[in-house]
């Protein structure tokens, strides 16, 4: 199955919300895999798949992947935690192997490897006798071991009451990832790109950000952001940090054209996340340009 790029968020959550009911009516497992680019709102509708899930009855998990735990084998399912902050697995995983992306793992590991992802299955599926939520986010940045033993866990939502839902952001390429999607796509997973917002979405969103209706200088500075939530609410908190934003006939609006520092440091961030080189490789695109062509 390929993703759906064309569905509106709201859509992307109507289905989320359709598989965790009939997880709970008729206890039918599924996965549901959401890309996107950076900012562009995978957490929060992960999150809202949480709440809809706790309300239904389901038991709910959560972990986030992070680039300081990919040599570490596991890591992703050692910080699987509940609402109440309960961690899922009962016995450690870690088995303090390296994961090597593209290469396998270290012989004497292999064994250590294989064990771990039985006891994973095994400590999931005690949790399975009733319907489950489980959210694995960030799979872009977990280590293989863990990215190996995600397509081990989808097996379980065949014949378990388990909603599987991972996240990852777009653009990147990683054997073990690409590895994983496909396998991911084999069980006949979900798959969905989440789409910027809406002129409606921005326009609905703004006054909640500035405190008020926004004036049409402060909406053409939005329009920088290209519907992404992150860059928008970036934007947003540095211009009333800075004390750029004025109340003119109820109307919030900044004659400040001069990007907010806590914006420029926000996406600073973000790139030195993806490493010199591609941060290199981006600066000296972006005089092109917000689309190049690297065929041309």
């Amino acid at each position: 199955m390929q993703p759906m790029p064309s569905l509106a968020r709201s859509d992307i959550d109507a289905a989320i919300t359709e598989r965790l009911a009939t997880c709970a009516v008729d206890g039918a497992g599924s996965i549901v895999l959401l890309s996107g680019e950076a900012g562009i709102g995978k957490s929060t509708m992960a999150r809202a798949a949480i709440d809809t899930a706790r309300g239904g009855g389901h038991r709910t998990w959560m972990a986030t992947a992070r680039v300081i735990d990919q040599a570490t084998a596991f890591s992703l399912f050692e910080g699987v935690r509940s609402g109440t902050g309960d961690p899922l697995l009962a016995v450690s995983l870690l088995v303090g192997a390296p994961s090597v992306d593209g290469e396998g793992f270290a012989p004497r590991a292999e064994v250590e490897r294989v064990r771990a992802t039985e006891e994973l299955l095994a400590q999931v599926e005690v949790h399975c006798q009733q319907p489950m939520l489980l959210v694995l986010e960030d799979l872009h940045l977990a280590d293989d071991a863990s990215l190996d033993a995600s397509g081990r866990l989808a097996e379980l939502t065949i014949n378990h009451p388990l909603v599987l839902l991972l996240t990852h952001q777009s653009g990147h390429r990683r054997d073990g990832l690409d590895r994983l999607i496909e396998h991911l796509r084999g069980l006949a997973a979900s798959e969905f790109v989440v789409p910027p917002l809406s002129e409606v979405e921005v326009e609905e969103l703004l006054p909640e950000l500035c405190g008020g209706p926004p004036g049409a200088a402060l909406q053409a500075r939005a329009q920088g952001a290209a519907g992404n939530p992150f860059l928008l609410e970036a934007l947003a908190t540095g211009l009333l940090e800075e004390g750029s934003l004025v109340t003119r006939d109820e109307l919030v609006d900044t004659e400040n054209q001069a990007v907010p520092q806590s914006l420029v440091d926000a996406v600073g961030r973000q790139l030195r996340r993806l490493g010199a080189d591609v941060a290199e490789l981006l600066r000296a695109a972006s005089v092109h340009g917000p689309v190049v062509d690297i065929d041309a």
